[in-house]
């Protein structure tokens, strides 16, 4: 009598796991390189098998399929195909001549309607990425811009991802045979440099960013691709002169670009505030503020640097009150009460920087200090940066209304 049981006719293993009889075997091999070009970088490969294992007892077959996916279903381990001709194997994933990071990929389908008795067939397919490399070359996929801006200036950018075989360093591939071949034609071109590095736990794969630009405009210095500076004075109604320079800057000497425009202080002018900001990602600008009070100098306070100057004059002109009286049973009557002195307030107040003495000495009076009420009352402050303030009230009481004096001003405040 014939034998007409099922035979296997080569059997499969996933890293360390035991061996499965495998029935049925069809591979399927595609080639793959980076897009728009022609170039090969590996071969994707796929095993689709059918295969068999074996339970103790029918009602096993259920903790049969969670064994067969704990032992199967792996990542980045070597799949073994033993046939009676030999042996074949997709390698592990990451290791010298091996498949890409990764790879391969197992899956396992196993279906209850197809087992019988004790038997379970299942489906199990590997997926595997195998590189060719070329001397450790495996693939370069990148993208280049070239821009124009309005002032004519070209700037060149590339960005793209450089793989390598297993175990050989893609960025130090890459910087020798991508980036310093650009910074060198840069170099040349007299155009600025820079590079942008991204890596992964794959150290056989790096992405790179780079940016070549021409800098031959007036005004920025070597190191500085772009940059901008403001410089606005500002006249406010306290008598404030503000002087305000800000910008930014690009470029790897971007930092020391933003240094340098910071104003000098001198007798005149003092620095408020001084702001640099870090450079920023991924363009390394830098942006800056310096603001400064300018001080101003005049005949009135001959030793002072005057910030602000304000006075005002106030004026109460003695009149006599009105004075009422009220009734039940009739309509109120109005009499002029005694006559009033006339009051006059004169507030002085001045911003600067040096001695209290010579701001009392240019806050004088501008009415007869005989007429003077009380003792002139002063009120003294000092802030941040070396600046005072004074301020001086004086009261004035005359027996007739007199002529109001013009508050004074500062001409070089105005």
């Amino acid at each position: 009598m014939p034998d007409t049981a099922l035979k296997a006719i080569s059997s499969v293993s996933v890293g360390a796991s035991a061996e499965y009889a495998v029935i049925r075997f069809a591979r399927t091999v595609r080639s793959q390189g980076p897009a728009n070009q022609n170039a090969l970088a590996y071969y994707e490969e796929v095993w689709d098998m059918t295969c068999m294992a074996f339970a103790a007892t029918p009602q096993d077959i259920a903790a049969l399929n969670e064994a067969l996916r704990d032992a199967l279903c792996r990542r980045g381990e070597a799949v073994t195909l033993t046939e009676m001709t030999g042996t074949r194997t997709l390698p592990a994933g990451g290791v010298a001549d091996g498949c890409l990071p990764g790879f391969p990929v197992v899956d396992l389908v196993d279906d209850e309607t197809r087992s019988f008795g004790t038997v379970q067939t299942f489906r199990l397919t590997a997926t595997a990425r195998r590189p060719l490399p070329v001397e450790g070359f495996v693939e370069h996929e990148y993208e280049f811009s070239e821009e124009i801006d309005t002032e004519g200036r070209l700037r060149l950018r590339q960005s793209g991802t450089y793989r390598t075989a297993n175990g050989v360093d893609a960025r130090a591939e890459a910087q020798t045979n991508v980036i310093d071949l650009a910074a060198a034609d840069a170099a040349a071109a007299g155009m600025t440099f820079r590079v942008r590095w991204t890596l992964t736990p794959d150290t056989a794969a790096a992405r790179y960013e780079y940016e070549a630009a021409e800098t031959g405009w007036t005004g920025i210095e070597p190191g500085v691709d772009r940059g901008e500076v403001v410089d606005r004075l500002t006249r406010t109604n306290e008598g404030r002169r503000v002087r305000v320079v800000s910008g930014f800057a690009e470029g790897s000497a971007a930092a020391a670009y933003a240094a340098a425009q910071k104003p000098a202080p001198d007798a005149n002018n003092i620095l408020i505030r001084d702001e640099v900001s870090e450079p920023s990602v991924p363009d390394g600008r830098v942006q800056f503020t310096y603001e400064l009070l300018t001080g101003v100098t005049d005949a009135l306070f001959p030793n002072l640097r005057l910030f602000g100057f304000r006075e005002e004059i106030g004026e109460a002109p003695g009149v006599p009150p009105i004075l009422t009286a009220t009734y039940f049973d009739a309509a109120p009557t109005l009499r002029y009460g005694e006559d009033q002195p006339s009051a006059y307030t004169q507030v002085t107040e001045v911003e600067f920087i040096g001695a209290w003495e010579d701001a009392l000495t240019g806050a004088t009076g501008l009415m007869d200090e005989a007429n003077l009420v009380i003792a002139p009352r002063r009120r003294y402050s000092a802030g941040p940066f070396g600046l005072r303030r004074l301020r001086v009230e004086r009261t004035y009481l005359y027996p007739e209304p007199q002529t109001v004096p013009t508050p004074r001003e500062i001409a070089a405040l105005a």
